[in-house]
């Protein structure tokens, strides 16, 4: 009689157990935080146009000014796309870490039409498997020790889109404007870095 009751409990406690372990598979299968959330944009130039929209609609027509967007700033109306390939203009241009430059899979570019220090925005894409956080750091370091000519800006931003993408900027005018549009433009957004590059 013993016997059955302890093979009656050891089966209940087993049943139990199988239980458990099913509610905490399933319940790790509902994890939707940002780090697994797939990007609502298309590409980098996307996420920059969205920002740039949201910030020069609050500008007065004497704080706007005329941009260029890409490598070859062949786009005068937004953001324009940056070949990542080309790690050279990468970092010479736009101040990019080399050693980062095969983790990002696309990049856009918008900056100031007639000097790339009085403005500069930078959108990329992180590449499958590549740590955005480290990437932030690297470019964080590389800000802020680049050697700058016509002009050093005053500060820079570095802020997370979301887990594919995000976006760095710096300028010879306070960002405080910049960063806001950023936020009210892309719901999650967060400012992740920021500082002052005059020494």
């Amino acid at each position: 009689m013993e016997i059955s009751k302890m093979k009656k409990i050891t089966a209940i406690l087993l049943a139990a157990a199988v239980v458990l372990v099913l509610f905490a598979a399933c319940g790790g299968n509902t994890d939707s935080g940002d780090n697994n959330a797939a990007s609502e944009f298309a590409d980098s130039t996307a996420v920059l146009d969205a920002v740039w929209a949201k910030y020069t609609e609050g500008l007065g027509e004497d704080e706007k000014f005329a941009t260029v967007g890409g490598f070859d700033y062949e786009n005068s109306t937004g953001a324009g796309a940056l070949d990542v390939a080309d790690t050279e203009s990468l970092v010479g241009t736009f101040g990019f870490p080399e050693a980062e430059a095969a983790n990002i899979d696309g990049a856009s570019s918008i900056m100031h039409a007639m000097n790339g220090n009085v403005f500069t925005a930078v959108a990329f894409h992180v590449a499958e498997g590549a740590d955005m956080t480290a990437i932030a750091e690297s470019y964080k370091t590389a800000l802020t020790e680049r050697q700058w000519f016509c002009g050093q800006p005053d500060g820079y931003a570095l802020i997370k889109v979301d887990a594919e993408y995000m976006i760095a900027v710096y300028a010879q005018q306070p960002l405080e404007g910049f960063k806001t549009a950023a936020l009210a433009a892309i719901e999650g957004a967060e400012v992740v870095a920021e500082g002052s590059l005059v020494a």
